[in-house]
């Protein structure tokens, strides 16, 4: 019959087994450990004797066999546990070896050897002895958990080893000791990582309190940086040096996205790329640099890739965890421990990344460290968003005085609003949809009392059409010093721009002569619309067109001419494309038969050219409405006036 005493040693194992487990958990959830595997497995092994041994045997020696086999498979996993600190786990193995030598030995040979169990715990001990004091810190990510834990536990070895020894003898209260001396080296293990986790706890809560100041000089770094003559890469290159202080880093690199590619734009101390490193370049002060810089990045480059791609930051605690990091872990010169990849990211868009390593037998790179990073590299990549934003402003801001400047010169070479020659008077109005445009008119006076108008159309909106309209206003006033025959005029502007324009750019132009003694017209038309003219005695609109081809399309172009005569009282009107094109709110055009209608009943009601333009441009603008002009605008209305009759009404001869 079991007994239920709780002074009884089997419950005490029983209740330091659950205390033991509570330790584990503790160093777990409150400290914030999520390596503690063995040790759960460890406490578990426990509990399972403790629970059944008091259903088994009560023989002494069967409860020391017991409590040597659960020991014995306990220690095979503190000794596997250790070799996460070491290149290699051979303890384990040849700890594994000699028990399942003593395993095979007891069930092959005859009972007199199964003695050798005996001596199976304290070889066991023995190999765990030599896997702590073999630990080479430098080869260890953490080890100087280790390092601390490393006298204390090779003491409970040896204590464990006497136990051993005893184990087989002791009685009562005797035997408890023993076992307790048995399982000391897991109490100092967990004991010893329970107070290496509150020391690291608070040298975290010391790291962020520190935190705030490095942050503030961090902004203040990169913000001196961000001066108006600077460039991202002296932005991004003061902001890695400040990271790489801040983090205790030893080394990082600086990523930016220039004209579409991931290229590196700065490089401190060592932080390899995840791929292999020439030897070479470790040789000579600058080759890990000089090869950062020319290393290719992409989304598809390991590790920093998924950092780009993602757009999230990427810690390897341990570098030789990592496949890509792994060659350099090992590496006896580079001796990568720790890294992290921190992309630069302003609305959801990556233009750059900061990775940041630490290498030899330094603390590896935890969470804080990570989000501290993410933390300054969400500042870099606001302050170099709003570089980029402020350079585009300047950079609007310059092609901007250089459009109104633009403007002004292209105004200053345009004919005034009103002008008169001879008997003729004229009208123009001429409006750009983009400050410059590409439409041309001009008045250019001739001898014997002649003058020239001309209007032109360029494919088109803006600088580029406002380019071409300037050669073709200075081929124009060229071909008129040569004669003025308006069929040779075209031609000659036509010879002018075909091969020195892109193939899409062209021009529709009509060039019209006039003679104030005769009011004799000569008219030319390279693809333009026709001319209007209203005749003041049947106050009716009609066209006036010549065939021709748009100047600069084939040099060989010619272009015939057609005649004529004004009368008095009579307007013609050249217009271009834009207010015909126009529409109202219901995306209705304006139309050639609307603008002869609105012509017609400006004409007849006006007293003179301007009066009849600024009658059609009010009409035209109620029109629209709100909808603003989609092309550049041009008219010009020439005539001669009717006498006024003396009770000032209009009056049509």
């Amino acid at each position: 019959m079991v007994t239920y005493d709780l002074v009884a040693p089997v419950w005490t194992q029983l209740i330091l087994s659950l205390l033991y487990l509570t330790l584990v958990r503790y160093v777990e959830i409150v400290l914030k450990r999520n390596d503690l595997r063995h040790f759960y497995i460890i406490a578990a092994l426990f509990l399972i004797q403790d629970l059944v041994s008091p259903f088994l045997s009560q023989s002494l020696a069967d409860r020391a066999l017991i409590e040597q086999v659960v020991v014995v498979l306990a220690l095979l996993v503190l000794i596997h546990w250790s070799g996460s600190y070491r290149r290699s786990n051979r303890s384990f193995f040849v700890a594994t070896a000699v028990v399942t030598a003593s395993i095979l030995t007891g069930i092959l040979a005859p009972p007199t050897v199964m003695t050798v169990r005996f001596f199976v715990p304290m070889v066991i001990t023995g190999i765990l002895f030599v896997a702590f004091a073999r630990i080479d810190h430098y080869a260890l990510t953490a080890a100087a958990e280790v390092e601390g834990m490393r006298t204390a536990v090779e003491i409970s070895l040896v204590i464990t080893f006497l136990a051993f020894l005893l184990l087989p003898l002791a009685r009562g209260a005797t035997h408890l000791l023993t076992v307790i001396a048995v399982r000391l080296p897991f109490w100092v293990v967990i004991g010893a990582l329970q107070a290496r986790s509150v020391e690291n706890l608070r040298l975290e809560i010391t790291y962020q309190r520190d935190g705030l100041n490095h942050i503030f000089a961090f902004m203040t770094e990169v913000g001196n940086s961000a001066r108006q003559d600077s460039s991202p890469r002296e932005i991004i290159d003061a902001a890695l040096e400040s990271i790489i202080a801040s983090v205790d880093a030893d080394g990082g690199v600086g990523i930016l996205r220039e004209d579409g590619v991931f290229r590196v734009c700065s490089a401190r101390g060592i932080c390899p790329p995840p791929a292999a490193v020439p030897p070479i370049t470790m040789t000579r002060p600058t080759g890990l640099r000089d090869f950062l810089l020319a290393f290719p990045v992409s989304t598809e480059t390991p590790l920093w890739g998924r950092a780009l791609r993602t757009g999230t930051a990427v810690l390897v605690s341990d570098a030789r965890s990592d496949e890509s990091l792994r060659m350099h872990a090992e590496d006896r010169v580079i001796l990568l421990r720790s890294m992290v990849a921190v992309p630069l990211t302003v609305r959801g868009d990556v233009f750059g990344m900061v990775v940041i390593s630490r290498r030899g037998d330094s603390r590896p790179f935890r969470e804080s460290s990570r989000q501290r990073a993410e933390s300054m590299a969400s500042f870099v990549a606001l302050t170099l968003d709003n570089y980029y934003g402020y350079r585009k402003l300047l950079r609007a801001q310059q092609l901007q005085r250089d459009l109104d400047l633009a403007t002004e010169i292209q105004k200053a070479l345009l004919p005034q609003v009103n002008t008169r020659v001879g008997q003729f008077e004229m009208a123009a109005f001429s409006e750009p949809v983009r400050g410059v445009g590409g439409d041309y008119h001009d008045v250019i006076p001739l001898e014997n009392g002649r003058f020239a108008v001309i209007i032109c159309d360029v494919t088109g909106k803006g600088m580029p059409a406002a380019l071409v309209m300037m050669m073709i206003r200075t081929a124009t006033h060229l071909a008129f010093r040569q004669g003025s025959h308006v069929g040779t005029i075209l031609s000659m502007i036509n010879t002018a721009i075909v091969g020195a324009v892109a193939d899409d750019r062209f021009a529709t132009a009509s060039v019209v002569l006039v003679d104030d003694n005769s009011y004799q017209v000569h008219f030319a038309n390279a693809g333009h619309h026709p001319m209007l003219m209203y005749d003041g005695e049947t106050r009716s609109v009609v066209e006036f067109d010549a065939d021709g081809l748009p100047l600069g399309i084939e040099e060989s172009a010619e272009y015939p001419v057609e005649h004529c005569s004004f009368s008095r009282s009579s307007w013609a009107l050249l217009y271009t494309d834009g207010i015909l094109e126009s529409t109202d709110s219901d995306g209705v055009e304006f139309g050639e038969t609307r603008l002869k209608t609105l012509f017609a009943e400006s004409a007849a009601t006006g007293r003179n050219a301007t009066e009849i333009l600024e009658a059609m441009m009010r009409r035209f603008r109620l029109f629209l409405g709100s909808t603003p002009a989609q092309d550049d605008l041009t008219l010009i209305v020439f005539g001669i006036p009717g006498p006024a009759p003396a009770d000032g009404t209009r009056r049509v001869n």
